[in-house]
């Protein structure tokens, strides 16, 4: 049983001054306990993936079944975006993706080009690992009986044998401390230089196992 299984979108990616700046994305939900909706818009570079932006809006008092925090969320969102500039949009290409339901993949590694032709004509050749590292002595450990991991994201370019960590949270608090799991789910693309990389997080949470989501971008 999944107490809070939360939900993910990518809003397109942002140009500005001609260079693909920042991407943003949502995960929304419903609390586990409380039953509150809520939302949350995070703006990242596509430089190395630091957050510039988060918004979270949760609707608590008197929700009757109405109302969208989404709406709110991505209303700051666009505010944000308009201080940063008015800019360009583009929803990318989509290379990977593999739903929390797809029980065929492993999850810790996908390797993909940006553009396909054929078996033997396609462009850029790249692979993605997850590297995770147990963080023992923890709360979390001595409790349930297994310690939390913390994560390391690993882009390597096959072809010229690049390879560079574009993720790291091993300094990482909060829900966090609490991860056990991690899978990739979606890798974007725009042109064969930018890209970002959602990654699905299985924490301890209120109720059970709770489904959150990371996000990562860089450049080459």
């Amino acid at each position: 049983m999944v107490s809070l299984w939360s939900r993910f979108r990518i809003i397109p990616f942002h140009r500005l001054f001609h260079r693909w700046s920042f991407f943003a994305w949502e995960q929304y939900g419903v609390q586990d306990g409380s039953g509150f909706p809520w939302s949350t818009v995070t703006i990242q570079s596509t430089a190395d993936g630091s957050v510039i932006h988060e918004f979270s809006v949760v609707l608590e008092d008197g929700f009757k079944g109405e109302g969208d925090p989404g709406g709110e969320s991505m209303r700051l969102a666009h505010e944000a975006l308009l201080c940063l500039s008015g800019g360009s949009w583009d929803r990318g290409s989509l290379l990977v993706h593999h739903p929390p339901t797809d029980m065929t993949f492993g999850g810790s590694q996908v390797t993909f080009c940006t553009t396909y032709y054929s078996p033997s004509y396609y462009i850029g050749d790249y692979t993605l690992d997850l590297v995770t590292v147990e963080i023992p002595g923890t709360e979390m450990e001595e409790y349930w009986g297994f310690p939390p991991l913390s994560l390391s994201v690993v882009f390597s370019d096959n072809i010229t044998g690049l390879t560079r960590t574009v993720m790291d949270t091993s300094d990482r608090t909060g829900n966090l401390q609490w991860v056990f799991g991690y899978g990739i789910q979606d890798v974007w693309c725009i042109g064969d230089s930018v890209f970002a990389a959602a990654i699905q997080c299985v924490s301890i949470g209120f109720e059970g196992p709770d489904l959150r989501y990371l996000m990562t971008g860089w450049t080459i």
